[in-house]
């Protein structure tokens, strides 16, 4: 708002008013006068409030364009963030699933040499079949000098990777050597 200064008509005093201001009131004698504009300063009124409002609208439009490009930039920058954990997740998983073909595999033995003892060989064969093991040699053996009497078939003893030394449980890789001796 612009202030000018005019005179009191009445008594010639100086009056400070805003330039939209329409009514004038003396200080000094208390006079009001309604302010009457002509035809000429309504019109660079009018076109100064055109030209404001112009101004304003343009600025609103900027403001708007700024908005939407700080939108545009936040999607820009989480899609980017997004493909990158996609592509984070994604290598993860191959690693993982790697890993776990890799890993080495194990299997628990079904039963001790111990407990194998007795017992007919195609049983105990098929039990370490069923555990998983498999590299199973069956070895036929007439000539136990024991005083322990076996039937034909049964188990005279179990041996893994050439251990009789194992618990049922004990854990070995698949490919272990089990070697199944029996009464022939």
């Amino acid at each position: 708002m612009k202030i000018i200064t005019l005179r009191c008509k009445n008594c010639n005093g100086h009056l400070n008013v805003n330039d939209d201001q329409t009514m004038l009131f003396c200080p000094y004698c208390g006079q009001k006068t309604l302010i009457i504009e002509s035809d000429d300063v309504k019109k660079v009124r009018i076109k100064s409030d055109t030209k404001k409002s112009i101004e304003f609208g343009k600025q609103n439009i900027e403001l708007e364009k700024i908005k939407i490009k700080e939108k545009d930039e936040k999607r820009i920058f989480w899609g980017i963030v997004g493909y990158f954990i996609i592509l984070f997740l994604i290598v993860v998983g191959m690693n993982i699933g790697e890993y776990f073909e890799n890993r080495k595999k194990t299997v628990a033995a079904p039963m001790s040499s111990k407990e194998a003892k007795f017992v007919y060989y195609e049983k105990v064969e098929e039990e370490f079949e069923k555990a998983g093991f498999e590299n199973i040699v069956i070895v036929e053996d007439s000539n136990v000098v024991y005083n322990i009497k076996y039937d034909k078939g049964d188990v005279i003893k179990v041996t893994i990777d050439g251990s009789k030394w194992y618990k049922a449980g004990d854990k070995y890789e698949p490919n272990a050597h089990v070697v199944i001796t029996y009464f022939g």
